[in-house]
């Protein structure tokens, strides 16, 4: 309903052999008003820089996320570790509770590590997604960004 509100921040982690989806509670008072870049900051450390970026309302990411009905979605770590044991499995239909930290088994939980089960998301998706969000990538530059080595 607030399209400036940040509901959950994404970061694709695929550089290392097992690409997963950090996902990150937003701090109260962030929102997408302005600039996405101004907001990168707050996803960055000393160790990661985040300079791009993709903004997507919430049913562009629902049609990302949850596409497949033969996907499915596992927490696999997270900080602080909590007293669940990783990896738990998301029940279908549960995915975007997990994105927003609404999910019981995520109370506490500043930031987690998502994988993926399933099939890939197609080229031809992505493509046609990319007119329904607000990036610095082009489109060619995406694609380059999913792939893992």
């Amino acid at each position: 309903d607030n399209g400036d509100r940040l509901s959950f921040w994404a970061i694709i982690w695929n550089w290392t052999v097992y690409p997963r989806l950090l996902v990150i509670r937003p701090e109260e008072g962030i929102d997408l008003n302005g600039n996405p870049r101004d907001v990168l900051p707050y996803l960055g450390n000393c160790a990661v820089n985040v300079e791009r970026y993709i903004a997507a309302p919430q049913d562009t990411a629902k049609s990302l996320f949850l596409t497949h009905n033969d996907s499915r979605m596992f927490v696999v770590a997270s900080d602080p570790q909590g007293e669940v044991a990783w990896p738990l499995e998301i029940v279908a239909g549960a995915e975007l509770e997990a994105f927003d930290f609404t999910l019981p088994a995520l109370a506490g939980v500043r930031v987690y590590a998502a994988v993926f089960d399933g099939p890939e998301v197609g080229v031809g998706k992505v493509l046609g997604l990319m007119t329904s969000v607000r990036t610095n990538l082009s489109p060619a530059g995406f694609i380059s960004h999913m792939q893992t080595p």
